[in-house]
């Protein structure tokens, strides 16, 4: 209806607070979410497999459940998964006749639980732009009853969704993105006022979620329960932390006053400079002069493209230019 991208949100908390049984018992208005569903799956599948469950579902919630049960290799792999499934599209394949297969396509929204952010160790601000995050800090309030809940469940599932799409159709296209023109105004003016500078692509994901629960609450519940709209502004992330350039800057300062033995300025005396030497920190400039193989180590650590990461010094005041040379002092 609404043609905007998908996006992922991330329910994360301790072990043992009820994430997985919250969200599958959000999933039961949609289907069956025990064991052998095909909306609520482990996050140990290969990339071409969730490609074909989203592309089945297309427009159908989908939860991925407990991610903390990936390898370091299979948590960077899902880093691009994460990009392909928020942009609704899998990858162009090839047939054996040199044709193209049909892309796989859809537009939802992937909710993933894990005890830890999800997006803690992506290295692009595109991945963590398409992750909204939600901290519970609090068990499920109903633990003692979740056996009797489980039950209920088992045997009742469907009727929900079945309503939504049926409030959906009543409302049409127009007063839908009415709507999340509406909530997306409404999230940039309270986000203006606070002094806040937050992510554009979560402020719309956000939009659409508000839209969700006003249609929910509306039609569904009739409860009076709403989201709270700064408890929705404090899932997104501030704009600084999906740019690329000023965490990789964050990280770079981190790490010059982490390691004082490979700098001078920072070192006790020069006799205990260890290699690899990184340069010469100015303390009454506060200003760090890099030699070239130090620079561009970070730099490939971080996995950040050398060119924009100058332009986003330049733009910030934070290079100095020594005369006659190339950039190579960072503030």
């Amino acid at each position: 209806l609404t043609n905007l991208d998908s996006f992922v949100f991330d329910l994360h908390s301790s072990t043992t607070t009820g994430k997985s049984f919250t969200t599958a018992m959000v999933m039961t208005l949609w289907g069956f979410a025990g064991l052998g569903s095909e909306i609520f799956i482990s996050s140990k599948m290969t990339p071409n497999g969730f490609e074909i469950k989203l592309d089945t579902l297309n427009n159908i919630p989908l939860v991925i459940e407990d991610t903390a049960a990936l390898s370091p290799k299979q948590k960077a792999a899902f880093q691009e998964f994460v990009m392909d499934a928020a942009n609704g599209r899998g990858k162009t394949r090839a047939t054996k006749a040199l044709g193209l297969q049909r892309q796989r396509t859809w537009r939802t929204v992937i909710i993933i639980t894990s005890e830890g952010a999800i997006d803690n160790n992506y290295t692009t601000g595109g991945s963590r732009a398409r992750v909204l995050k939600f901290l519970s800090t609090e068990k499920f309030p109903l633990w003692d009853k979740m056996g009797d809940i489980a039950e209920v469940m088992e045997h009742n599932y469907g009727y929900g969704g079945c309503d939504m799409i049926l409030a959906l159709q009543e409302l049409g296209e127009p007063e839908i993105k009415r709507l999340i023109d509406e909530f997306n105004k409404k999230l940039r003016e309270k986000i203006k006022k606070s002094g806040k500078n937050k992510q554009d692509r979560q402020i719309i994901s956000a939009a659409l979620m508000m839209t969700a629960d006003y249609i929910a609450e509306k039609y569904l519940f009739k409860d009076g329960i709403l989201l709270d709209i700064d408890d929705v502004i404090d899932m997104l992330d501030d704009a600084n932390k999906i740019n690329q350039a000023a965490r990789v800057y964050d990280e770079m300062v981190g790490k010059i006053f982490a390691n004082p033995s490979h700098i001078e300025g920072l070192a006790k005396d020069t006799e205990n400079i260890r290699d690899p030497f990184w340069g010469v920190y100015e303390r009454d400039k506060n200003t760090m002069g890099f030699l070239p193989d130090a620079w561009h180590q970070i730099l490939r650590d971080a996995d950040m493209d050398e060119a924009q990461f100058i332009l986003y010094l330049r733009q910030q005041g934070l290079l100095i230019a020594d005369t006659g040379s190339n950039q190579t002092k960072t503030r």
